[in-house]
């Protein structure tokens, strides 16, 4: 039998790392020292390069890298009210122990 890829499957799907020049953007944007349009037309930029490199590699499922979020977790935490957030904090600190 022959092979035409990998003998598994395996889809992509959710964050990416970022450029570094995004990376830094972002940093500076939550310091409020970047323009936040500025930010914006670097995310798209970044967008269109990580959606033509995923499909030069075959992939079906395609993603944004979630380049725009803050951070990965953020819209996660942001949801929380403050009883969530107390006992997210002390499960880590139960976690390090």
């Amino acid at each position: 039998m022959e092979l035409s890829g990998p003998p598994f499957r395996a889809e992509h799907v959710g964050s990416l790392l970022r450029p570094v020049a995004l990376r830094l953007a972002h940093e500076k944007a939550i310091l409020g020292q970047c323009d936040l349009n500025e930010l914006r037309e670097l995310q798209d930029r970044c967008i269109v390069d990580v959606i033509a490199f995923q499909e030069s590699l075959g992939l079906h499922a395609i993603t944004d890298g979630e380049f725009r979020r803050t951070s990965f977790h953020a819209d996660f935490i942001e949801k929380l009210d403050e009883r969530q957030h107390a006992f997210l904090r002390g499960a880590v600190r139960a976690a390090r122990l």
